[in-house]
């Protein structure tokens, strides 16, 4: 089976589950214990069936929205507001980021 886009929790003891290839991306929460995070899987990796699998950049913005829908992109340097953040962004992100593990 091929990489797959994935929303997942750390391990309780903080650690990447192993079955995360490149992930840590767009976290739903500010501490550990409690964010989603998002990632690729390795290729062939047995992903826990209660693991949300995203096909499609739609499927993904569909999931970002649930609790980034008015986010607003701050630039770290100057912080000046960039305007709403972007889940379409986001999501041809990690699009990329599967054609990039394959």
């Amino acid at each position: 089976m091929p990489s797959q886009i994935v929303s997942y929790k750390l391990e309780s003891d903080g650690s990447i589950p192993s079955f995360i290839k490149n992930g840590g991306f767009y976290p739903s929460a500010d501490t550990w214990q409690e964010m989603v995070l998002m990632g690729v899987t390795f290729a062939d990796a047995v992903v826990p069936l209660e693991i949300p699998i995203y096909s499609t950049e739609a499927e993904i913005v569909a999931y970002l929205n649930t609790y980034t829908f008015g986010l607003r992109a701050i630039d770290p340097l100057t912080q000046e507001d960039l305007g709403l953040w972007s889940q379409a962004d986001a999501a041809s992100h990690l699009m990329i980021k599967i054609r990039d593990t394959e």
